[in-house]
């Protein structure tokens, strides 16, 4: 497995553990801050998750809808800021 995929994993289940069960699935693209799926609690949530699992500091003005629109999206900006 690659360490984008392994990203994108460990993304998603961190997301999916904050989002409400009940609405169903989720994908890795589909838009979950315009959608109201997530909140800014929410975001809140994920960014303090993601910061303690990779063990990385995401500032405040990357907390944007595009960084954030998905899981997808929160993935390839994770794997952005490691890389780096």
């Amino acid at each position: 497995m690659s360490n984008n995929a392994s990203t994108l994993d460990q993304v998603r289940d961190i997301v999916l553990s904050i989002i409400d069960h009940e609405l169903g699935p989720v994908s890795d693209d589909e838009e979950l801050l315009l959608s109201g799926l997530l909140d800014s609690m929410a975001v809140i949530s994920i960014t303090n998750d993601l910061e303690a699992r990779f063990q990385i500091q995401i500032q405040a003005m990357d907390i944007t809808i595009e960084n954030f629109e998905s899981i997808a999206a929160m993935a390839n900006y994770l794997v952005g800021q490691i890389n780096e």
